[in-house]
């Protein structure tokens, strides 16, 4: 039995999100704190070699913070890793709009271990007793963002990200019959 489930990214900031890439990309949900548990180590069974990724933090009054990586999530289970990436990014959604956030030291772009995940240190991802606690704050690997603060008890989601089309079905169905 398939048991299935979907993201809390509501449609329009999807679609805001999606803005933010330089190609057109499509995004595949792997982990849902909610479903799968929040613990690094599923995350990282789930998650890791999957390509690139989006990790999706959902922030009470409907803000999104997050960050792209466009390499695989490595296997931190056991060790520290440290990522070098030119192509990451940090980021916000909210109602109104979405905003990037560069890398400008991309040799510190993302790290990990077995119980926290990194984007420079503008956003930090932990695990706080049985719950994930997000802290966000300015730093020099990331261009400016002037976020601060912590929060608990947050959904997180990682997207694998795909190059895509922006079309939900295909323009045309074509039907094949065997001869």
């Amino acid at each position: 039995m398939s048991v299935s489930f979907s993201s809390a990214l509501e449609k329009q900031r999807e679609l805001q999100l999606l803005e933010l890439f330089p190609r057109r990309v499509t995004l595949a949900l792997l982990f849902k704190s909610s479903r799968h548990g929040r613990n690094f180590s599923t995350l990282y069974n789930v998650c890791g070699n999957q390509g690139s990724f989006v990790l999706l933090v959902f922030l009470e009054g409907g803000l999104v913070r997050g960050g792209f990586l466009n390499k695989s999530l490595p296997d931190c289970k056991y060790t520290n890793q440290d990522v070098e990436d030119e192509d990451a990014f940090v980021f916000s959604v909210d109602k109104e709009k979405a905003a990037r956030f560069r890398v400008v030291n991309h040799r510190q772009a993302f790290s990990c271990d077995s119980s926290c995940m990194r984007f420079g240190r503008s956003l930090t991802l932990s695990r706080n007793r049985n719950s994930l606690s997000l802290a966000l704050q300015s730093d020099d690997i990331y261009e400016h963002t002037a976020w601060t603060g912590t929060y608990d008890g947050c959904e997180v989601e990682l997207h694998r990200v795909e190059a895509g089309d922006v079309l939900y079905r295909p323009w045309r169905d074509v039907q094949w019959t065997e001869l």
